[in-house]
């Protein structure tokens, strides 16, 4: 093994130490003394390698999310025009199918992921401006070009609401996790089945929503 080599198996040690740390303790209750003594490394290290406890608990984030940003390359761009509300909803139901799909896939850092997701919505770490730049931000800018091919005119506060709407159910979704998980998705249903019927009933929603703005637009 090169030098090079053993740096870089160091480093992702201490990343995927870290990552079980943060999910299981949240950023305050976690100490870069712990996720070293946890890796079997020297405190210097993360110095060396990350430069502070906020910019590990950030490249954490990155390294969990990967599988999210490979699988949705198109949300850092932008969306294809539609030809009709038919297809902007049926788009819309793609988006969040896929959105569902990949934060519920069984990758090894998927409870890490979840766990990191919901410390963050109830107890905010100071990392946070951060993390909304690098995930958060350019989402947020994809779906405000995607509804806007929907209703050009669509005012800003009605915007932010059917987007903040659109999160929160998605939010909901991903707590498949006892017992929130038969109450989401009953017993004997499928989980395909589960996941059509709900994306199509969602983006239904926001359909019926854009049609009233057109209607008071006319």
């Amino acid at each position: 093994m090169t030098g090079h080599d053993g740096q870089e198996k160091t480093r992702n040690r201490i990343l995927s130490v870290a990552a079980m740390l943060f999910s299981e303790k949240g950023f305050e209750g976690t100490s870069v003394r712990m996720i070293c003594a946890k890796a079997g490394v020297n405190v210097s290290l993360v110095n060396y390698y990350f430069k502070s406890k906020e910019l590990l608990y950030f490249e954490v984030h990155k390294l969990i999310n990967l599988h999210l940003t490979e699988q949705m390359p198109w949300a850092n761009g932008e969306p294809e025009p539609v030809r009709s509300l038919d297809e902007w909803e049926a788009r819309l139901q793609g988006i969040i199918s896929g959105i569902l799909k990949v934060h519920l896939t069984k990758d090894k850092y998927s409870v890490c992921r979840r766990r990191l997701f919901s410390q963050e919505m109830s107890r905010p770490s100071k990392c946070l401006p951060m993390l909304m730049e690098y995930l958060y931000n350019p989402f947020k800018a994809y779906l405000e070009s995607f509804f806007r091919l929907a209703c050009t005119n669509l005012p800003e506060k009605r915007l932010n609401l059917m987007i903040v709407f659109l999160m929160n159910q998605v939010i909901g979704f991903l707590r498949l996790v006892p017992p929130w998980d038969a109450i989401i998705c009953p017993g004997g249903l499928a989980f395909d089945d589960w996941l059509a019927d709900a994306t199509s009933l969602l983006a239904h929603m926001l359909r019926r929503e854009i049609e009233d703005e057109l209607k008071d637009a006319q």
